[in-house]
Order: C-alpha cells, then structure tokens, then sequence
C-alpha cells in the first residue's frame, strides 16, 4: 500500500472534513469521479482508503500508474470530445474535482455534463483556488492572480521565483510564460 504524501493527506482530509460537515457519507462502494485527475493522486488516495468504484477523467494524459493494470481506473479524453463526458446518465453518486475548473474555459457546458453523470442524489466537491490568494498556486507568484501583469511576472522571475516547470528558464522566459498561462490556460 502506497503512503500518501504530505499534500495528499491534507487534501484528504479536507475533503473528508467538508464532507462530513456537510453530513454527507460517502460508501466504500460509491461510485466516484475524480474531474481533471491529472497525475491520478487522488484517485489512488481513494483507493488506498478502501473506495473501490473510482474513476479519474482528465483531457490529458499525465498519469503516473503505478501499475499498468491500473488504467481502468483512469479515462483520458478522446480528442473530439471537447465538452461532453463519456459516461452514462446518472453514474456517479460523488464527483471530485480540485484545482481545475480555473482552467475550463467553457465552463457552463462542463457544469451541465457533470450534473448529467451525476447521480440525483449525488454529491459534487470542487475545488477551485482563490484569485485573491498570498500565493497564486500555479506560479507560486505572490498575488499572482491579483497583478496578472507581465512586469509582476518578471519581478518574482528575477528574485528566483521558478515553479517547477520553469527550472533553468531566465527572468525574461519565465515572465514571458507566466503572462501567456495567465491569458491562455487559466479562466
């Protein structure tokens, strides 16, 4: 059994305590949807906490399987299925999705298909991170969200300010790429 990492306890945690303050229970055999899986930390948190009917949808594939047999746990978008989701009606009685409805563009049509999958009596957590945050967390810039300028970028870049994507970058690609993500990938 894998032992969760620092962040994914406290994201478990979290999760777990909304939840439960909001006194919903959610059954071992509960089918699950983590929206925007990424990597797949979530679903194999789930996972390792006993939850056996989980699945992680994301538009990519950046996926860090432990095991190859674990790829029915996961479903990546094919690439004509731009706002639809390819599950049934009425699927899922919890929908998980963190950190990731910053970047939906389209964001009405995604709301109307995840409330399509979901389950009448379904429950639906997500997770978006606050523009006016002390770290925007993406760029880890200091009110990143708040001055999303290219000067402000280039500041943090040429006090060190790297994530880790832009390892090796200089001051002015650093800035250069955060002003692109902040226009391009984030909504």
């Amino acid at each position: 059994m894998k032992i969760p990492t620092s962040m994914e306890q406290m994201n478990m945690k979290r999760r777990n305590k909304i939840l439960s303050m909001l006194g919903v229970h959610i059954h071992k055999n509960s089918k699950i949807l983590d929206f925007g899986c990424g990597s797949g930390h979530t679903v194999y948190s789930l996972i390792d906490q006993g939850y056996s009917d989980i699945i992680g949808y994301d538009i990519k594939d950046y996926l860090e399987l432990r095991n190859p047999a674990d790829c029915k746990h996961f479903c990546i978008a094919s690439s004509e299925a731009e706002n639809t989701l390819p599950f049934g009606d009425n699927t899922f009685d919890l929908i998980i999705s963190e950190q990731v409805f910053e970047h939906v563009m389209d964001q009405t049509a995604i709301f109307r298909e995840l409330h399509r999958v979901m389950r009448p009596e379904g429950h639906a957590l997500l997770v978006f991170p606050a523009r006016y945050c002390f770290i925007e967390p993406h760029t880890y810039i200091p009110f990143g969200g708040v001055f999303a300028h290219r000067w402000w970028y280039k500041f943090w870049a040429v006090m060190g300010l790297r994530n880790e994507f832009q390892k090796g970058l200089s001051a002015e690609q650093v800035a250069d790429k955060n002003a692109y993500y902040f226009v391009e990938a984030l909504n």
